[in-house]
């Protein structure tokens, strides 16, 4: 089965509900590479083996909708390009792992990284809202670095682990804010 061919066609229209892995087993990677998909909802990750998601750099953007998006503990979401909420209220969990690879990849919508959740910044990566870290683990490599996108504030709650080996957090908002750029982090 062609799971990248599947998952295009079923990206094609707005408001999509995707599911990768819901009731096929193994392991397998799944390449999103059409330009800006809108999804009603996304769930990456089956009861077995791996499923993987790649939205690969060169392509716009994946707009998430407001129904369930989550990575489940058997999924991966590899983010090369931009990941984005429809709303402000969109919110994405990572049961699994979320990993941002090349491409200085942006993360535009909240994220909750749950016990079982790990998120892997690999390369310089601007998130836009809030990451809330309930237990999980957040590793920041050499080669990456985590900053505000856009005007917005960005709030980093952490109730878990960040091991930072990169650049310094700079969680501000880009120089040409007029809002109060000192960055709001919280430890529960």
């Amino acid at each position: 089965m062609d799971h990248g061919r599947e998952l295009e066609q079923r990206c094609t229209g707005n408001g999509s509900d995707v599911c990768i892995g819901d009731i096929t087993t193994g392991t397998y990677t799944v390449t999103l590479n059409t330009s800006t998909p809108n999804l009603g909802s996304l769930s990456v990750g089956g009861i077995s083996g791996t499923q993987t998601l790649i939205l690969t750099s060169g392509y716009t953007s994946l707009t998430l909708g407001s129904g369930t998006n989550v990575i489940n503990a058997n999924g991966v979401m590899d983010v090369d390009s931009t990941l984005e909420g429809a709303t402000s209220s969109v919110t994405l969990t990572n049961n699994g792992n979320l990993t941002t690879g090349v491409g200085s990849p942006n993360l535009l919508v909240s994220i909750t990284n749950t016990t079982t959740g790990v998120i892997d910044i690999n390369d310089p990566t601007a998130l836009g809202t809030t990451l809330t870290n309930n237990g999980g683990t957040i590793d920041v490599a050499s080669t990456g670095t985590l900053t505000g996108a856009g005007i917005a504030s960005v709030i980093l709650e952490n109730n878990g682990t960040v091991t930072n080996n990169g650049r310094p957090l700079s969680l501000q908002p880009s120089p040409i804010a007029q809002e109060d750029p000192r960055p709001e982090i919280r430890s529960l």
